[in-house]
């Protein structure tokens, strides 16, 4: 699988009529997508839920217009659904080939979409480039010099974002939910193989059976490749994850040791990333945030300390969450609905994302942001700061009984 920059240098070669054969040391092989001009059938839209804004804002977001989507409004998607594909390749994140050259990055890339699907391959993240020459569309993608022929059904699990734990929970945690329903048969999984993805599949009563990391064989030839079509709405989950997700960790809070663990108050913690990270939105004034919460009575906690059935055990029993935006925040989807939540943000591009997980968990949630102190580099990196007299009114709010 290729890294971001890989792709880049990959795609800066194909525009200037190169044909590299390696990136990195990595073998590179293309193929030509089919892209036809509609698929068959015709899926209706549905509605998932009603997306509802938050409760409170407290303080100034830098960039106000964050706020515009942020609405009240119906949710809509379409049908969760089973692809099932013989002789496919993975070629990258959430990018299947099949020999007849139809891609699929989750879902198909036909005539319709094919402008669209370009554009957001040219963010790099894909883990493969699709470039245009004349009317014909290659995809470049990472495998082996002679690649495998691996026999039995493969059950793909695509991640938007690869070792980010937010994205898992939105993304696969979701698929892994579906696949308990659905009873699907298959002989390995293919995907991320991460601790908290083999957490999952045992908490779930999933199948144990082998994971292949999805950069160990890409390019390699399955005979049959399932994955699950699901629709992600910005964060939005359908109800039917919501109650699954809950049902799980509250099982799981029942256990006697989980008492060990769960705290009704909880700030969620970001001050563990500012060594390993220090490029990395730090909040210069954590230290003092930190020991304002605690003095209101909030644990302080570090999600990625904990193993991820503890941190299910963790936000099953908490009632007041408040958090540095992040992927820890994200486990609010093991609360209680109604429990209130305040997601403390730098900057501002994920508001809307991040707005309708927390209204589609139920939770009672507020806003809150701090200011950048560094507006030379990207916002999604910038170090920053909160200011006290807004930490002061998200305890006051937090300690109100009612909105």
């Amino acid at each position: 699988m290729l890294q971001p920059q890989q792709v880049e240098e990959l795609r800066e070669a194909l525009n200037k009529g190169e044909r590299p054969t390696t990136i990195g040391g990595i073998t590179i092989s293309s193929f030509q997508i089919a892209a036809p001009e509609d698929m068959q059938s015709v899926t209706r839209l549905r509605s998932r839920g009603v997306f509802y804004p938050p409760q409170r804002i407290i303080g100034q977001p830098d960039i106000p217009a964050c706020m515009k989507h942020v609405v009240h409004t119906t949710i809509l998607d379409t049908p969760t659904q089973v692809i099932s594909l013989e002789n496919a390749m993975i070629v990258g994140n959430k990018g299947v080939l099949t020999k007849e050259g139809m891609l699929y990055n989750s879902a198909p890339i036909t005539r319709n979409n094919l402008s669209e699907s370009l554009n957001e391959n040219r963010k790099n993240h894909d883990g493969f480039a699709i470039h245009e020459t004349g009317k014909e569309y290659i995809c470049y993608y990472a495998s082996r010099e002679n690649p495998k022929n691996i026999h039995g059904h493969a059950l793909f699990l695509p991640n938007w974002e690869p070792a980010n734990y937010g994205s898992f929970i939105f993304r696969q945690l979701p698929q892994l939910i579906y696949l308990n329903k659905l009873k699907l048969y298959f002989d390995f999984y293919v995907a991320e193989r991460t601790t908290w993805l083999l957490e999952a599949i045992d908490a779930l009563g999933l199948p144990k059976k082998p994971v292949f990391n999805i950069k160990e064989v890409s390019g390699d030839r399955f005979s049959h490749i399932i994955f699950i079509d699901y629709f992600e709405a910005e964060g939005y989950l359908d109800q039917y994850t919501r109650n699954a997700a809950l049902d799980i960790a509250q099982s799981i809070k029942a256990r006697p040791e989980a008492s060990s663990i769960m705290r009704p108050n909880i700030y969620v913690s970001r001050s563990l990333s500012n060594i390993s990270r220090p490029w990395y939105r730090v909040l210069l004034n954590e230290e003092d945030v930190e020991s304002a919460f605690s003095n209101a009575g909030f644990h302080i906690v570090y999600p990625e300390t904990l193993s991820f059935i503890d941190q299910m055990k963790l936000y099953a029993g908490a009632r007041k969450i408040v958090g540095l935006s992040g992927s820890g925040m994200f486990n609010t989807i093991f609360s209680i609905p109604g429990s209130k939540v305040v997601d403390i943000e730098s900057f501002t591009w994920n508001v809307g994302q991040h707005s309708k997980f927390y209204s589609s968990c139920g939770m009672n949630y507020a806003l809150a942001f701090g200011s950048l102190t560094d507006k030379i580099h990207s916002p999604a990196l910038s170090s920053w700061c909160l200011r006290m007299d807004t930490v002061s009114e998200i305890i006051a709010w937090l300690r109100k009984d009612a909105p």
